[in-house]
C-alpha cells in the first residue's frame, strides 16, 4: 500500500514536471511539431493501453471508425494531448466510471473525443478551461493538477492546424473534442 502511494505520487510529480517543461518549450517556440504521416488509430490504441494499466479502477472504451485516413502530425505531441485529456477524465470522475475515446472522419479532418461520466464543467467555465493555470471550480477525484494540461493540449492542436473544444453538463460528465487535418497525398 505504501509503495503504491509512493508510485502514484512519483507519477504525479513526473507529470507535473513534464507539463511545466512542455509549456516552457511551447512558449519559447522550442517545441515545434515534427510532423509525419501517422495512423491516429495507432496513437490512440497505444495511449489508451498505457492509461488502462495506470488507471485500473476505470473502464475504458474505444470506438475507432474503420478506415480512418492518415493524419500529418507529431506522434509524441498528439499522444501528449490524449494523455492530458485522459488524465483529466480520470481526475474528475469517480472510480468505476466509464471513459470513452472515439475517432471518426468528419469533413476532411479526423475528430477525436474523450468522454467521461464525471462532475462536469459549469457553462461559464467552458471558455476558460484552456487558459494556462485555470483549474475550474469543480472538485477533483484525485489530488494535483496545475491547470497546464489543457493549455498545452490547445497549443499542440493549434500548431497542427486543428481545433479543440469541450461540451459538458454538470453532474453528467464532459466530452473533449479535437480535430486534426487529414494528410494530403503529397505529405
Amino acid at each position: 500500500m505504501l509503495l503504491t502511494g509512493i508510485s502514484e505520487e512519483t507519477d504525479r510529480l513526473a507529470s507535473l514536471v513534464t507539463n511545466l517543461l512542455n509549456m516552457s518549450k511551447l512558449e519559447a517556440g522550442a517545441w515545434k511539431p515534427e510532423k509525419e504521416r501517422q495512423n491516429i488509430s495507432d496513437i490512440i490504441s497505444e495511449t489508451l493501453e498505457q492509461r488502462k494499466r495506470v488507471h485500473r479502477k476505470h473502464t475504458f472504451e474505444i470506438d475507432l471508425k474503420p478506415g480512418l485516413p492518415e493524419i500529418y502530425a507529431d506522434y509524441n505531441q498528439i499522444k501528449q494531448v490524449l494523455i492530458n485529456l485522459l488524465e483529466n477524465a480520470v481526475a474528475y470522475s469517480e472510480e468505476g466510471t466509464r471513459i470513452a475515446v472515439k475517432a471518426r472522419d468528419v469533413n476532411g479532418e479526423v475528430e477525436i473525443s474523450v468522454s467521461d461520466q464525471g462532475v462536469g464543467i459549469p457553462l461559464e467555465e467552458l471558455e476558460k478551461i484552456f487558459d494556462k493555470f485555470y483549474r475550474g471550480s469543480q472538485t477533483r477525484q484525485r489530488p494535483g493538477g496545475t491547470g497546464l494540461g489543457l493549455a498545452i493540449s490547445r497549443a499542440i492542436i493549434l500548431a497542427h492546424g486543428g481545433k479543440i473544444w469541450a461540451q459538458s453538463e454538470v453532474g453528467r460528465g464532459s466530452t473533449f473534442y479535437f480535430t486534426l487535418p487529414v494528410a494530403d497525398q503529397g505529405n
